[in-house]
């Protein structure tokens, strides 16, 4: 078949021609996708996905409109560099025209801004969450109103791409909603699994998430998995429609951002555990005559046999005192001449 960056136009023909022939009976299906194919691809003159997956694409944005919900979408590597980023971009450019790099987001904050942003103008938009922030918990107030937002997201019809290099890497409110991966493996190969297109179990990506935790990148050569993959071992341009400088410079800062705020988080963190702490006296209570003495003699810095000397008592019974003087909130670790 000839490829759209030698002759486009003829390219396009063989791709109608091709459904239709495979798809007789869906002649005005064929007809629309070619209609869209085109609304994309045209003003640039060529196509940067695979035929297959320009049709399984263009298929299940239709289901998404039909049922009016969403697609959540997670690209899985290994090591970083087998593109991703690159795969997710043209999936998300055949999905959703109007699609740039400014829509990659890099944490929750930036994905609700976008997603507020871009629903104003555009049906079924397309947000890119690349190798995202995974620190805030979900257990907590902000991780709660984070997923009371997501719980209620359908109703805004996104499309939302995800790439990381471990499923475990993707926070868990997307995670819980996708239904669709895609592992790209070291030959820059790509195997994609939808729960949709798994039957009879229809339960691929489910199965995938129980065993991760298990087998991890392992999974995606074990013959079982793939036996119910989708689409196996096809190959992507690694071009895209846009100039990624950008982005990757966005990219590039906010991980150095990322950098600096753990370093100014640990430095503060070590300066205040390297600090000697004041004690604070204002919650003490009122010691005996012999608690007394006996911590005078320890801020002195005599030992326990010396005070028992001096006291004319045991060490055993010096230890059971400093335990009094501890529980009346005394610190006997911490020098203070000011206490009498």
């Amino acid at each position: 078949m000839t490829k759209s960056t030698n002759n486009y136009e003829l390219w396009k023909q063989e791709l109608r021609d091709r459904y239709l022939t495979k798809f007789p009976h869906k002649r005005q299906r064929v007809e629309e996708f070619i209609s869209y194919v085109s609304k994309v691809y045209d003003p640039i003159g060529r196509a940067y996905l695979p035929k297959r997956l320009l049709w399984y694409l263009y298929n299940k944005k239709v289901w998404a409109m039909k049922n009016n919900t969403h697609i959540f979408i997670a690209v899985i590597g290994r090591r970083g560099g087998e593109g991703k980023s690159t795969l997710l971009h043209n999936v998300c450019h055949f999905l959703d025209s109007t699609y740039t790099p400014e829509r990659v987001c890099m944490n929750y904050n930036e994905l609700l801004r976008m997603t507020r942003s871009v629903v104003k103008g555009v049906k079924y938009p397309c947000v890119l969450f690349d190798e995202p922030d995974v620190r805030t918990h979900q257990f907590s107030k902000k991780g709660m109103h984070v997923k009371e937002i997501l719980e209620r997201i359908r109703q805004l019809n996104l499309i939302v791409g995800c790439c990381a290099n471990s499923l475990t890497s993707i926070p868990n409110f997307i995670y819980e909603r996708v239904t669709i991966v895609i592992h790209i493996n070291e030959k820059h190969r790509f195997f994609l699994f939808d729960n949709a297109k798994d039957k009879p179990r229809y339960s691929i990506v489910d199965d995938i998430k129980n065993y991760w935790t298990i087998e991890k990148h392992a999974l995606f050569k074990n013959p079982k998995t793939l036996r119910r993959c989708h689409f196996k071992n096809m190959n992507f341009s690694k071009e895209v429609p846009f100039d990624l400088s950008k982005y990757l410079k966005d990219k590039h800062t906010d991980l150095l951002n990322t950098i600096d705020e753990y370093l100014d988080t640990y430095d503060k963190t070590k300066s205040e555990t390297t600090e000697p702490k004041k004690q604070d006296n204002s919650n003490l209570k009122i010691l005996g005559m012999r608690e007394q003495q006996v911590l005078n003699l320890t801020l002195q810095g005599l030992t326990p046999q010396q005070i028992a000397t001096q006291c004319g008592t045991t060490p055993k019974n010096i230890s059971m005192t400093k335990f009094r003087i501890k529980k009346k909130g005394y610190n006997l670790d911490v020098v203070n001449k000011n206490i009498e």
